[in-house]
C-alpha cells in the first residue's frame, strides 16, 4: 500500500479541526502520512495540532508565522515523502473512504490526477448541496482537463477534491501573497497531466464560513481576481490558442476587460 500525504493547512479553525483531522485519521486507507500546517493562528489551533501529533505518528505537526494558506501547502510540500498527494482545509471533513476511493480510481484508469464530488454544508442548514454528484465517471486528457476547468462547471479549481502523483508537484508551487490560489494554481497543474479522471461522488465535506475572505467581496479580491485572471488568459493561450475566446469571456464575465 502506498503512502498518501494528506496536507491540512490550518488557521484560526479550533471550532472545526478536531472533526477534520478526525475525519483523515478514520480513512479506510491507513498508509497516511498528515501534515499539519498551523498558519500563525491565534486560537487554539496549534495546541490541537500538537495534541493529535503526540497521539498518532502519523501525524507531523509544523508552526508558522502568519504566511497564508498558499505557503502552509508550500512548506507541506517540501516535506511530504508520499507517493501521492492531497489537500484538506483545517475547516473541513472528509468521507471515511475518500482516499480510498480516490486512489483506486487514479490506479484503475492508470491517472495522475482523480477528483470526487462534494458537499457543501454551512452553520444555518448544514449540509445543503452537492457539486458532481451524478455518479458518472470521465476520463480527461490534459487539454480538456484544462477546457472544464476554465468552465468551472464539471471540474472546479478546489485543491482539496482531488488526489495528485507526487509528480504533478515536482516542480510547482502555489503562490503566496494572492487570495486565489486555487484558481491561479489548478491549470498548471493540470498541463503537468496526462490523464485526469473524475468521479461524480461526493465524498469531501465543504464548509462555508461567514468570516472566509472568499465570502467578504474586497477590493483586494477583486484586484486578485484581475490579476489571476489575466494571467491565466497570458499563459494559456500561448499553447491553447483555442481556448482564447473561452478565457476572454471568463474574464469579462467578472465585469473585467481583456
Amino acid at each position: 500500500m502506498e503512502k498518501i500525504s494528506v496536507i491540512v493547512p490550518v488557521y484560526n479553525s479550533s471550532k472545526y479541526l478536531r472533526k477534520c483531522i478526525e475525519s483523515i485519521l478514520n480513512q479506510t486507507y491507513k498508509n497516511l502520512e498528515i501534515i499539519l500546517v498551523n498558519d500563525g493562528s491565534m486560537d487554539e489551533s496549534g495546541i490541537i495540532c500538537d495534541e493529535y501529533a503526540a497521539k498518532d505518528d502519523r501525524i507531523i505537526a509544523i508552526h508558522q508565522q502568519n504566511a497564508g494558506a498558499s505557503v502552509a501547502r508550500n512548506r507541506g510540500l517540501d516535506i511530504c515523502t508520499g507517493n501521492y498527494i492531497g489537500f484538506v482545509d483545517g475547516d473541513d471533513w472528509i468521507a471515511e473512504n475518500m482516499y480510498e476511493f480516490l486512489y483506486t480510481a487514479l490506479l484503475n484508469y492508470n491517472a495522475d490526477i482523480s477528483i470526487c464530488g462534494y458537499y457543501i454544508e454551512d452553520e444555518k442548514n448544514g449540509v445543503y448541496g452537492a457539486r458532481n454528484d451524478n455518479g458518472e465517471v470521465t476520463v480527461y486528457d490534459s487539454r480538456e482537463a484544462i477546457r472544464e476547468v476554465i468552465k468551472d462547471e464539471k471540474i472546479y479549481s478546489n485543491f482539496w477534491d482531488k488526489l495528485y502523483r507526487r509528480e504533478m508537484f515536482r516542480e510547482l508551487r502555489f503562490r503566496k501573497g494572492i487570495i486565489l490560489e486555487d484558481i491561479a494554481t489548478m491549470y498548471k497543474i493540470f498541463m503537468h497531466a496526462k490523464k485526469i479522471v473524475a468521479c461524480n461522488v461526493p465524498q469531501y465535506y465543504y464548509y462555508q464560513r461567514k468570516d472566509s475572505l472568499l465570502h467578504i467581496r474586497n477590493e483586494a479580491l477583486n484586484w486578485d481576481q484581475f490579476w489571476v485572471y489575466r494571467e491565466r488568459v497570458l499563459v494559456l493561450e500561448k499553447d491553447y490558442p483555442e481556448f482564447r475566446e473561452l478565457l476572454v469571456t471568463r474574464l469579462v464575465s467578472f465585469g473585467i476587460a481583456a
